[in-house]
């Protein structure tokens, strides 16, 4: 039964037997089995048929909590079992790029965490990591605050906020400036649409009056500051990567409403009862300790 409420778990989560069957590598017919059984084996239907996405039914809200809470047992158990046998836990964490870069890149942080825990790491974007974590691939990730309701079975842990910088080419600066004063930015590069960042950022220049020309858009910082160092256009992006380039002048902080800084609030999210406990508070307080320096580094741009 356990693993067939594991598959009912991703289903849920994926919202329909296509879906789910691709990320459990498993043909639509054994999946649609499983779930068959598992409903029989229960004695009750787990989700409403003919409705798309898929709509679990009170027994199926039921059945996807024991499925989340069986893996958050064996996830602890695994924790008691490599501590009495003087073994290392494991760690999964997630992070945005900048906060990756931060950590392990410029502070080399890694080496502290692997001596308390065997560490996985991911770096991706806020919305990847979200979708890993509620299908219990991490334990922990380091994310771009966003207002989507937060299910209670997740513990929210405020780090800081981190500064996003507006920048642009030291050639164009002169004229970058000119076009803000009437309330223009051309040439934006912009996060993704509807991404937690891209949604932030907006928000912040609609409120200083500026109207965004944007002509392009991605998930990657680093690509979007390979393109202003190029040149190319203006954007917004996290202080630390941008740092080296405007202490060369390469690149010019460009001032929006009352400085160039926007704060990006960063949040941790990790399942409330996971063992862990220890090593995950060392790296939240390190990342807020980051968070904190460069916020006053970027003020005084």
């Amino acid at each position: 039964m356990e693993d067939r409420l594991r598959k009912f778990a991703v289903l849920v989560e994926a919202g329909s037997f296509t879906g789910a069957a691709e990320r459990l590598r498993l043909s639509q017919p054994a999946l649609s089995t499983s779930i068959q059984k598992l409903e029989r084996e229960l004695g009750a239907e787990l989700f409403v048929r003919g409705k798309h996405p898929l709509h679990a039914t009170r027994a199926g809200e039921a059945a996807y909590h024991a499925a989340k809470s069986l893996n958050l047992e064996i996830a602890n158990l695994k924790t008691e079992l490599a501590g009495l046998a003087r073994q290392k836990p494991s760690l999964a964490i997630g992070v945005i790029d900048s906060i990756g870069d931060a950590l392990f890149v410029r502070h080399n942080y890694l080496p502290t965490l692997e001596a308390q825990v065997r560490v996985t790491l991911s770096v991706n974007n806020s919305a990847h990591l979200l979708t890993a974590i509620r299908q219990d691939e991490l334990d922990l990730i380091c994310i771009a605050s966003y207002t989507e309701h937060i299910p209670s079975i997740w513990k929210t842990i405020s780090l800081g906020s981190e500064p996003l910088i507006a920048v642009v080419h030291r050639s164009h600066a002169k004229r970058m400036r000119s076009t803000v004063s009437q309330g223009r930015l051309p040439d934006f590069l912009s996060y993704n649409l509807g991404s937690v960042t891209e949604r932030l950022i907006s928000e912040h220049l609609t409120r200083s009056g500026l109207a965004t020309e944007s002509t392009f858009y991605s998930t990657s910082p680093e690509i979007m500051l390979q393109l202003l160092k190029r040149g190319r256009g203006v954007g917004v992006l996290p202080y630390l990567l941008v740092q080296d380039a405007i202490d060369q002048k390469e690149l010019i902080a460009l001032p929006i409403s009352d400085g160039p800084v926007i704060e990006r609030p960063i949040i941790a999210l990790t399942r409330k009862g996971r063992t862990t406990k220890g090593p995950i508070d060392l790296l939240c307080k390190q990342i807020t300790q980051l968070l904190a320096v460069q916020s006053t580094q970027a003020k005084r741009l």
